[in-house]
């Protein structure tokens, strides 16, 4: 079994000045931009907050946040020279990992009949920045390091969705629990994986009943996540199972019915938009259909081959002059940004 391995050298760390050599920066400048983010002032400085609005049917807005300037360049040092250097994801993780992807992901359960799938409620803002300070503590690194290392890594006080070093971080912490998980179901002859927050546990037999999802629930609940009990799912395979959505079919990895059926009415949509028919719906250029057609060729080669003749048959010359004429905004996600951090 995989672990999170640290290199004592890496993480032996007992000043200031030893993070600022190790990540290459001065330590006066890493200090006072500590400082900085401890106060809404400073942070505004380096941390802009948007709202991502995507048009696309049944997309909720999410908030995330952008890092810019000295705290862009800290964060990157510290994955780059620090962090990636000293946690290796378990085996079962399956997102922001080298080598994997949602596809490896459902891979594992390409061979199973029945699967359950639950996701961990807020799972980076459930990660306090008291748990990442233990973590640097219990690593090698004295309290004022740890502290040090603790504000250039967390923001209102737990990981965030925006920083560079919240996903390694976030891997860290919820070792203990991929361990656990994939102990109980090693015993029941059970597969685990996850994929960042998404988890999924399969297997040849029903799992109604067999427990693994009050299993799973109480070691989140004893390692500080909760499940988002709305999530729960107990599926068949044959019922059109997708795995972070990528379907199982017949012990083969495909791309869901519904994204070819999506995909197909958006590329004739601009074939008829290109030859002079009206528009309707959303707005979508070349290099986006092109994107999806390619997402369907790495998953399921075969199924792209149709989609990849009706994209060639479009004279996108004429369909990019058409939309020019016509006002036509392309529909991708936008952001609005949002007040400032107030503490």
């Amino acid at each position: 079994m995989s672990s999170i391995g640290m290199d004592a050298k890496l993480f032996s760390l007992h000043r200031p000045r030893q993070v600022a050599d190790r990540l290459g920066l001065d330590e006066s400048w890493l200090l006072r931009l500590s400082e900085e983010l401890r106060t809404a002032e400073g942070r505004s400085n380096y941390i802009r907050e948007f709202t991502l609005f995507d048009p696309r049917p049944g997309k909720k807005p999410r908030d995330i946040i952008s890092v810019r300037g000295d705290l862009r360049l800290a964060q990157r040092r510290l994955h780059q020279r620090l962090l990636s250097h000293s946690i290796e994801p378990t085996p079962y993780s399956h997102g922001g990992v080298r080598g994997r992807s949602i596809k490896t992901n459902a891979g594992q359960h390409a061979r199973n009949r029945f699967v359950y799938l639950t996701d961990i409620a807020n799972f980076y803002p459930s990660i306090h920045s008291s748990r990442i300070n233990d973590f640097f503590k219990s690593n090698g690194c004295l309290p004022a390091v740890a502290r040090l290392l603790t504000s250039l890594t967390t923001l209102d006080y737990h990981l965030a969705l925006g920083l560079i070093t919240s996903p390694i971080l976030a891997e860290a912490i919820i070792q203990p629990v991929d361990r656990r998980i994939a102990v109980a179901c090693d015993r029941q002859g059970l597969v685990y994986s996850r994929y960042v927050d998404d988890i999924c546990i399969s297997s040849k037999h029903s799992l109604h009943g067999s427990g693994i999802d009050a299993t799973v629930r109480t070691i989140l609940r004893q390692s500080g996540f909760k499940v988002r009990v709305s999530k729960d799912r107990f599926i068949r395979v044959d019922e059109g199972c997708a795995v972070t959505g990528v379907r199982i079919h017949r012990g083969r990895l495909s791309v869901t019915p519904s994204y070819i059926g999506e995909l197909e009415t958006d590329l004739s949509s601009a074939l008829s938009f290109a030859r002079g028919g009206h528009h309707t719906g959303l707005f979508f250029t070349k290099e986006q259909l092109w994107g999806r057609v390619q997402f369907v060729r790495w998953i399921n080669p075969g199924r792209a081959k149709p989609l990849i003749r009706l994209f060639r048959q479009i004279p996108w010359r004429r369909y990019r002059v058409a939309a020019s004429q016509s006002g036509l905004i392309a529909a991708k996600a936008f952001f609005a940004e949002r007040k400032s951090y107030v503490l």
